[in-house]
């Protein structure tokens, strides 16, 4: 639910200590992309990136991104496009991590 998402950051590894703060607008369409689709598959890989999403609860929720897809517990949903978390690290200023995780 977007008015429970206080914060969305992106990390290439899970314990980097840069990562890309994300703005309102695409926070919405990460909420959207998460909601989306109801068609969820199983995979085992390694994460090219890290999705982040604070809660306004403080809890936080990591989601992995592999290739085309992104997933919580080992369930995947498809983005449509494929390059959307890519492109988002890639061109975006990199702070320091706002989000703490253990």
């Amino acid at each position: 639910e977007y008015s429970e998402v206080q914060n969305i950051e992106i990390r290439e590894g899970l314990y980097d200590t840069h990562s890309v703060d994300l703005n309102r607008f695409h926070i919405s369409k990460v909420v959207t992309i998460l909601n989306s689709s109801e068609k969820t598959e199983l995979l085992k890989a390694y994460p090219k990136y890290w999705v982040f999403v604070k809660l306004t609860n403080d809890s936080v929720i990591a989601y992995k991104v592999i290739d085309s897809k992104i997933g919580h517990n080992d369930l995947y949903v498809e983005v449509e496009d494929k390059d959307y978390f890519k492109t988002l690290y890639k061109k975006n200023r990199k702070s320091k991590s706002r989000i703490i995780t253990n």
